[in-house]
């Protein structure tokens, strides 16, 4: 955990006066304003935003991948080409439903138009994470929920 004056930070997820956000490799991914945040919920599940929709579309990216192999096996090589992309497509789309099924410790952030997942991407410590959340809580004053017990997944 990393501390600062102006923000507390934990993983992937930074705390600060004026929101809250995910962060990778120094880059702001989400941002949320504190003045339209309505609630702040610790919680676990999908590691996708919008995981039926995603799961879908990956189903849909496999059959098509999946539709190019059997051509290319009977050895169709006009099909060759066109194939090979639709194989890609294929990767693409085990990739989204591995992503949407694989379970994550997020923290679930609500306003009044939308409700955004910021990931704790890495190994959790419950310890680090609870001390992230009461530093939180006591420097800018973020009411986040805890109530589940569930919620660590490394």
């Amino acid at each position: 955990m990393i501390a600062e004056k102006t923000s507390v930070a934990y993983l992937t997820v930074k705390a600060s006066a004026e929101g809250v956000s995910e962060v990778s490799k120094g880059r702001i991914l989400v941002f949320v304003n504190k003045a339209e945040i309505e609630r702040i919920e610790l919680s676990s599940g999908s590691g996708a935003e919008n995981p039926v929709l995603q799961l879908v579309l990956g189903i849909l990216l496999t059959a098509l991948g999946a539709s190019a192999v059997v051509p290319i096996c009977l050895g169709n090589g006009l099909m060759l080409r066109y194939g090979l992309g639709f194989i890609f497509f294929g990767l693409v789309g085990v990739w989204m439903i591995f992503e949407a099924l694989q379970k994550r410790t997020y923290l679930l952030v609500s306003t009044r138009k939308d409700r955004r997942k910021l990931f704790f991407k890495g190994k959790v410590d419950a310890k680090q994470l609870a001390e992230f959340l009461d530093a939180a809580q006591e420097n800018f004053g973020y009411q986040i929920v805890t109530n589940r017990s569930d919620v660590l997944v490394g």
